[in-house]
């Protein structure tokens, strides 16, 4: 869903061109490549009381949620500025 809908936002939504819209695309894989081992690193070096990996899932399980919650709202720009700026202000 996320890859279908995505694109559709931001050339639509944005008016972004394909090239820029597959180099946002892409940004998600090359984070992921990253984000990936360093979590995974934390996730072995974590030792709580519900064990070593399900705060993480859990944590990231109600993220996803709620971000999949807010994704047919992302194509309203004003929604999509208040979520940046309440996410970026200093």
């Amino acid at each position: 869903m996320y890859d279908n809908i995505i694109p559709l936002i931001l050339q639509g939504t944005f008016h972004l061109n394909e090239t820029l819209t597959g180099a946002i695309m892409a940004a998600d894989n090359v984070l992921a490549v990253f984000l990936l081992p360093l979590l995974g690193s934390l996730s072995d070096k974590a030792d709580t009381r519900w064990g070593k990996r399900t705060p993480f899932i859990v944590v990231g399980t109600v993220l996803a949620v709620v971000l999949m919650m807010l994704l047919p709202h992302a194509d309203k720009q004003e929604i999509l500025c208040c979520l940046s700026s309440a996410c970026f202000s200093c």
